[in-house]
This record gives C-alpha cells, structure tokens and sequence, in this order.
C-alpha cells in the first residue's frame, strides 16, 4: 500500500511537471497555440484517476480552444479527438471536426468513432450549452468530465451544471480543484457511472 502511494505521488509530480513545462496560460489574455488553460495539479490529478477507470485511451474534447490539452494527453498516451467550430493551430486537422457541438455532423461523428475512454466538456461556458453538450454526447461514454466547475473568469454556467448533476443525476461524481492555485484554478468535475 505504501508503495502504490509512493507511485502515486511520483506519477502526480511528474504530469504536474510536464504540465508547467508545456506552459500554463494566465486566467487573462490570449495563450499561445500548444498551452494549457487546464490547472496543472487538477490535471494530473484527473489523469491519475482515468488511469484506474477508463478502459480505452481515447477521448473526445468538446472545445478544443487552442489545442494544449490534446498536445499534452498526446505527450502521455491518450488519442483526443475534437470538436470545435474554429480548427486550432496546433492540432492535426483530421484529429478535430470543424463543427459546433450541437450540430448532427458532430454527433454522427462523435458516435462513428467511440467507444470513448471519456468525454471533456469545455466549449461553450453558458448553462443552455453546457447541457445541450452534457444531454447530447452523456450516452456515448461512461465518463463524462467537465472544466471549470468553478465558475471563475465568467464560467458560471458550467458551476450551475455541475451543481446540478452532482445532486440531481444519478452516477457518481468526483472533483479535482487546486485551491492553492487561487485565481487560477478552474476546477475539473467527473460524472460517471
């Protein structure tokens, strides 16, 4: 037991570090193509737990924003696939379907490529479609996580979600929030069942 927490412990400092060094953007301005905007200890410690829980290395990423998560999951084994109607930079273009989530394309996409090992939802941040994309991509993984169920920099919908689903849904839920990040924690939710 003492030497899986050792391992543990080990393996959360070394995707911590990988994190910082791919770079880490500010809760403010633009970040460069390849950046993170996730927090790097609630990332490692997502990882860490999907490591025990999901049975494929595959996940689709709802947002793919700047292409930083997918360049990191890259980076530790996991084959992302996104959907986002504006194609990042930084990501191969067969990996993301230039598409807005809600769309038919995107779902029949979505459903021609799963099983998914989970699906991330970090597109639009207003409530109405946060939920369109939690009601909508929910029966094609039973791992379903959610970016900033804190709230912070104007993500009040995906904290009103989260509230939600985690006292009126069934499934579980588990959360990782770096509370020593301060104004740079986003907070990650998982749903699963």
């Amino acid at each position: 037991v003492l030497r899986t927490r050792l391992d543990r412990m080990t393996r959360r400092e070394e995707l911590i570090e990988r994190a910082v060094s791919q770079g880490v953007i500010p809760s403010l301005g633009g970040p460069p193509d390849g950046h993170l905007m996730q927090c790097p200890a609630e990332l490692a410690d997502l990882i860490l737990w999907l490591e025990t829980r999901a049975f494929e290395k595959r996940y689709l990423e709802i947002g793919v924003g700047y292409g930083g998560l997918m360049k990191f999951m890259d980076g530790i084994g996991w084959r992302g696939f996104g959907i986002d109607p504006l194609p990042p930079l930084d990501v191969p273009k067969d990996r993301v379907l230039c598409e807005r989530s809600d769309s038919e394309a995107a779902l029949q996409c979505a459903l021609s490529r799963s099983p998914w090992g989970f699906i991330l939802i970090d597109g639009d941040h207003h409530y109405d479609a946060v939920f369109a994309d939690w009601d909508r991509y929910r029966p094609l993984s039973d791992i379903i996580v959610f970016h900033d169920i804190e709230g912070l920099r104007g993500c009040d919908g995906v904290r009103e979600l989260w509230h939600r689903i985690s006292t009126r849904y069934g499934g579980q839920t588990i959360k990782f929030i770096d509370h020593s990040a301060g104004e740079h924690r986003a907070g990650i939710g998982v749903w699963y069942k």
